[in-house]
């Protein structure tokens, strides 16, 4: 689970377990304005009136500051993972062959084969 996740999580818990008559704005004083449907909409949203929990949630899953900020968080572990590295072991390994035929007829005649590690 990403510190995204969990904050996600850890919100939705303390939303849902707010008390129904507690509210985090003051009740307007007029209606609200008649607002038209969005050009485009957010994913997992209901078709029905939905709480302030859940339009936080909404809120925090569609945030590109959200998006951005995980992406960071990842990066900088990674970062982390890769400094700390040079503390590890090492292991490295190499090999090689060689083989030696030489022709007939020349000042001398040989054969050979090698093995390197």
């Amino acid at each position: 689970m990403t510190r995204t996740h969990a904050l996600r999580a850890a919100l939705g818990v303390a939303l849902v377990a707010m008390p129904a008559g507690a509210s985090l704005a003051q009740e307007p004083s007029a209606a609200p304005p008649k607002l038209g449907a969005p050009a485009s909409r957010p994913k997992g949203l209901p078709d029905r009136p939905i709480s302030v929990g859940e339009a936080v949630l909404l809120a925090l899953v569609n945030s590109p500051t959200a998006a951005a900020a995980d992406a960071q968080w990842q990066g900088a572990a990674a970062r982390w993972r890769q400094a700390r590295s040079g503390q590890l072991p090492q292991v490295s390994a190499t090999g090689g062959y060689t083989h030696v035929n030489q022709l007939a007829g020349a000042a001398s005649s040989s054969s050979g084969a090698g093995y390197t590690g």
